[in-house]
């Protein structure tokens, strides 16, 4: 059986009872998703029609904040692009001889649908519901703090947390949501704009 990005998914994962809404694991995973974005510096989930301004740009090739993109069909400031190549490991979509030297907003479709997440994120996901469901349902402690900070090729961030919750194992990153472990996963997905 594989496993989707689902909310009948995260029920049977988290074992929360049929009598539990919906909405409530949804929110859960719109709050996993959304940390991970922000890690990132990118968007996963899956979104139609979404519009990124993209600001002045010197060469043919353009690296979007959403990806995989989705059919290829592209409008640059309402005006269809064609002949368009997208790298769906990087994000970038190289045009052919466009340039421009202002804001511009571009519409596209992209993301990953709900059975479309790369095993490796998948896992991330399944991995880090757990602590968002925690938060939803008001078990988080208000206790934790950081107790050491450091830079990423220096060190790591340690919470002290008080309470029992999963958020005190293994340490965590990103205000307590993603674990420690899953960091190397999530650096090779991560945007890194100059």
């Amino acid at each position: 059986m594989s496993l989707c990005w689902t909310v009948e998914d995260i029920r049977k994962l988290l074992e929360i009872d049929a009598s539990v809404p919906d909405e409530l694991i949804q929110q859960a995973m719109e709050i996993t998703v959304s940390t991970m974005e922000r890690y990132c510096n990118r968007k996963f989930g899956y979104r139609h029609d979404y519009v990124e301004t993209v600001y002045k740009q010197n060469g043919d090739g353009w690296q979007f904040h959403l990806w995989p993109i989705k059919n290829n069909k592209i409008w640059i400031d309402q005006e269809p692009v064609h002949n368009v190549k997208v790298d769906n490991q990087t994000g970038v979509v190289w045009f052919d001889n466009y340039r421009h030297t202002e804001m511009v907003d571009v519409l596209y479709t992209g993301g990953y649908e709900d059975c479309d997440w790369p095993a490796d994120l998948l896992a991330v996901l399944m991995g880090s519901v757990k602590n968002a469901w925690d938060m939803v349902k008001g078990e988080v402690s208000h206790t934790s703090a950081i107790s050491k900070v450091t830079i990423p090729d220096v060190g790591t961030i340690t919470y002290s947390n008080s309470s029992a919750t999963s958020i005190a194992h293994g340490g965590v990153l990103i205000g307590g949501l993603i674990p420690s472990q899953w960091q190397s996963v999530l650096d090779f997905y991560r945007l890194h704009e100059c």
